[in-house]
């Protein structure tokens, strides 16, 4: 049975409403500090396991979800809330993965005290933590959400309310996504490919550029301001039609096979 947010860690979230209205000088930062202690009190993080040899990332490259259809997925740095997939059946959504991927094992405690502190009660530990450092549910089975880490691999799973017999639980979605874990970062590539983005003469009878990554990378989303795309991004390239005077702005995020997003930007002439 989940159990209420802790009333410290309530009246330390209180009070740092509180000094934002008063605008005492500095205090907002110290109520926030203070909150973020109240959590490392509630998860007990002083006694977490030592971390585990960080990961390459976890692979995404034909996930798929028995009984469910990927609705939208949304791919930002680590920073920004990792990867964001969106999963169900019929027109509703009932299942929701977040990935996050850091450089290190602080990133990665840093990013799963950010999930557990997104959760609408306080979450216990697994009766089976899945081989992760440290892994909590709602209940100790993880029925409808799940939060575990991995080294520098932080994931939240959640079912949500429109989440019906067709959804597998929590826990049941952690060990799929426990078996698509990389190998440990000394084995590989430690750090995301990074973009070189350069533009290109469009082909014969298009009136779009392209824009080239200079990597290789597994999914790509972009936005553009000052044109418009044609088609998806993908991999490959993304086409772009520059109407500006002043050309076409393209903010791009690439992710690579292990679930680590980059950034780029570049301006495409018209």
């Amino acid at each position: 049975m989940t159990r209420p947010r802790s009333i410290s860690l309530a009246i330390a979230a209180a009070s740092a409403i509180a000094v934002w209205f008063l605008g005492a000088p500095g205090a907002y930062a110290q109520s926030q500090s203070a909150a973020g202690a109240a959590l490392h009190r509630e998860y007990d993080v002083a006694h977490w396991a030592a971390s585990s040899p960080s990961r390459a990332g976890l692979s995404l490259a034909g996930l798929a979800i028995p009984g469910l259809q990927l609705r939208a997925r949304t791919d930002r740095p680590a920073a920004e809330g990792g990867v964001r997939l969106s999963f169900g059946s019929g027109v509703d959504t009932t299942l929701v993965i977040q990935i996050i991927v850091s450089a290190d094992g602080a990133g990665g405690r840093d990013a799963l005290l950010g999930f557990l502190n997104e959760a609408q009660a306080t979450m216990i530990p697994l009766a089976d933590r899945q081989g992760a450092d440290v892994a909590y549910g709602e209940n100790p089975r993880g029925t409808e959400s799940a939060a575990a880490l991995y080294s520098n691999v932080a994931i939240y799973i959640r079912r949500t309310r429109d989440a019906r017999a067709e959804t597998p639980s929590a826990f049941q979605v952690l060990a799929v996504l426990r078996a698509r874990l990389g190998p440990v970062a000394a084995a590989t590539n430690a750090t995301p490919a990074s973009m070189r983005l350069a533009t290109r003469a469009p082909s014969a009878g298009s009136p779009a550029r392209i824009v080239d990554l200079g990597a290789a990378f597994e999914h790509v989303e972009a936005t553009v301001t000052g044109g418009f795309q044609l088609g998806a991004p993908t991999p490959a390239g993304i086409h772009v039609v520059a109407e500006s005077q002043s050309g076409a702005t393209v903010n791009v995020w690439a992710t690579d096979g292990w679930a680590r997003v980059s950034v780029g930007s570049i301006v495409v002439p018209r």
